[in-house]
């Protein structure tokens, strides 16, 4: 694997409210949030640039005021050659757009499974919520927000630090100038989105080893196949009976 190499591309995620007012937040929730922080971007990362990307993240600085904490992104390949934001065809925009389109999403669906999900022809996909309003959200939207590892990381650095007294959060880009704001009464939107319906069904035999059993209800189990992980539901009434 190739060296990873520093980019200049920041992205600050930011806490606001009465309990980090003078820059003071729980040191335990602090650690976590950076943690699932990290790993979403990950996420969002091998939907933006393929499975063989791989992200590193820096922490540059933590700021008062509010309680913001700089994250380098740093982007490398398995492949030969290192992959930069700028010198790649998909550019830090589309990462960026990303985030805030998958956050789009979970608010729109308000935490529930979607009512309908319909494939579109420009890969794109109509997206109906419980209250019948629909949105047009890209398939790589809906790959991030029934992620299971980000879905994860979404509870731990946006639902439970709003559950807990924070009244917004944000993910600001300096460079593009732009963010995506959270408020305080959408947190218990923010976890794994299950879905009823698959968008296509395929059937595949390969052994998988198990990476994470769950038995919470509505959770996936984590697998490894080959190299990467897959996420699937365990349907078995006798073996959790």
């Amino acid at each position: 694997m190739s060296n990873i190499e520093n980019i200049n591309e920041i992205l600050s995620l930011e806490y606001h409210g009465e309990p980090v007012c003078l820059g003071r937040m729980n040191s335990y929730q602090v650690a976590s949030s950076i943690i699932a922080f990290s790993d979403f971007l990950g996420v969002i990362a091998k939907n933006v640039y393929g499975e063989k990307i791989e992200l590193k993240t820096e922490i540059q600085g933590i700021r008062g005021e509010s309680f913001d904490i700089d994250f380098c992104l740093a982007v490398s390949s398995f492949a030969v050659q290192t992959v930069s934001f700028i010198g790649s065809s998909v550019g830090f925009k589309e990462y960026f757009d990303l985030i805030k389109e998958a956050i789009k999403a979970w608010i729109h669906l308000k935490g529930l499974s979607p009512k309908e999900v319909t494939p579109q022809n420009d890969n794109s996909v109509k997206i109906e919520n419980q209250d019948g309003q629909i949105v047009y959200i890209s398939n790589s939207v809906i790959n991030v927000i029934t992620s299971n590892k980000a879905g994860k990381a979404a509870e731990q650095f946006i639902r439970k630090p709003l559950e807990e007294g924070i009244s917004s959060l944000s993910i600001k880009s300096p460079r593009l100038k732009d963010k995506a704001i959270i408020d305080q009464k959408e947190a218990t939107f923010f976890q794994q989105i299950g879905m009823e319906k698959p968008l296509m069904d395929t059937e595949i035999k390969m052994g998988l080893q198990i990476q994470s059993p769950t038995f919470k209800e509505g959770n996936k189990w984590e697998f490894l196949g080959g190299q990467n992980s897959l996420y699937a539901d365990i349907h078995d009434e006798k073996y959790f009976s």
